[in-house]
């Protein structure tokens, strides 16, 4: 199993799409590297900023508001 601190992707193809909101990124990757906060054994806050673990590429996070958009 690999450690996350040696999941550091390959930055040369990395392309900045803030602010466009996904789930999924173009490189068809659904894992981000995003900074939290825990409370309660639960994600308390979260900047809305993240990368893609594979490609580096960075978006901005989805929230429950942009469910209703």
């Amino acid at each position: 199993m690999k450690n996350i601190i040696d999941c550091v992707p390959d930055l040369s193809e990395a392309v900045d799409y803030r602010p466009m909101i996904t789930h999924e990124c173009v490189c068809g990757s659904p894992l981000f590297r995003v900074i939290c906060a825990f409370a309660d054994n639960e994600i308390a806050q979260y900047f809305l900023d993240m990368e893609c673990i594979a490609c580096g590429s960075r978006y901005h996070a989805p929230t429950l508001a942009d469910d209703n958009e």
